[in-house]
């Protein structure tokens, strides 16, 4: 999310003109199944990330200036367009 997303999709682009296929928000075992994925392809790279913050219970938490990552990294990224 730090990269701008003309230089993101510039990368996704060079990498598909070699060959790579992307399946997106593709749930294994319900879209596919992971005997499939393990038939049909050479190599596979599995992607994931929490997009939904877990708030702690700790000291200092409520302070002002502490924020979830999701919420900064979408912040940040809207400068970077």
């Amino acid at each position: 999310m730090k990269l701008s997303k003309a230089v993101v999709q510039r990368r996704i682009k060079l990498m598909e003109d070699e060959g790579i296929q992307f399946k997106c928000n593709s749930n294994v075992g319900k879209d596919l199944s992971a005997k499939q994925l393990y038939d049909e392809n050479d190599a596979l790279l599995l992607s994931l990330g929490a997009t939904w913050p877990r708030d702690l219970p700790i000291p200092g938490r409520q302070l002002e200036g502490i924020h979830f990552a999701m919420n900064f990294l979408e912040t940040v990224s809207e400068f970077c367009r």
